[in-house]
């Protein structure tokens, strides 16, 4: 099964603030499956809106295979035990109680969002007041998610090593670095 991680950090210190998980443990796929059989209406005004059903999930991957967006759907699966959060979802469960810590600072406020559509709309809507009144700015950046965070100071730096005891003539490879290796240790 994969599951998504999303947190959010700190831009100077690095420290995550909030994290969300897709995965809930509180309930099983059955209970999830029959809970939405016995509402029988649009999922959005389900009381599990949040989570994928079994037969959504299914429904979900044909359009996809058949666009050849996915090769293999057995690679795509619903957890054995709790179920399985919908990744849009998730996104609002990151940006909400970050909203909630930042509300009450007296100071203004850069969000820097990853291009994410959905991350884009669940940050703007959870800070749209901030926004609005213009104590908040969102910044939506593009990076490489594959990049070890050497490489990243590692460019930021223009090509300077970031860890102690590296020299320039130490500069290892970028296959190395995206690794995570340092020649310092």
């Amino acid at each position: 099964m994969a599951a998504q991680h999303l947190s959010t950090a700190h831009y100077r210190s690095g420290f995550i603030m909030e994290a969300a998980f897709q995965f809930d443990p509180s309930m099983t796929m059955d209970q999830a499956e029959d809970q939405a059989h016995a509402a029988n209406i649009s999922v959005a005004f389900r009381q599990h809106a949040r989570i994928w059903t079994n037969t959504e999930f299914q429904d979900y991957l044909v359009p996809l295979k058949e666009r050849q967006k996915v090769q293999e759907t057995e690679l795509y699966q619903l957890p054995h035990q709790g179920v399985l959060v919908r990744y849009d979802i998730l996104q609002y469960a990151d940006a909400l109680p970050v909203q909630e810590m930042l509300s009450g600072a007296d100071v203004p406020l850069l969000l820097m969002i990853d291009d994410d559509r959905g991350l884009q709309h669940a940050f703007q809507a959870a800070f749209v007041q901030e926004s609005s009144g213009r104590k908040a700015e969102i910044a939506v950046v593009s990076f490489d998610k594959g990049t070890t965070n050497y490489m990243r100071n590692y460019t930021v730096a223009g090509d300077k090593p970031s860890c102690q005891g590296c020299q320039v003539a130490d500069r290892p490879d970028p296959p190395t670095l995206r690794r995570g290796l340092c020649p310092a240790g």
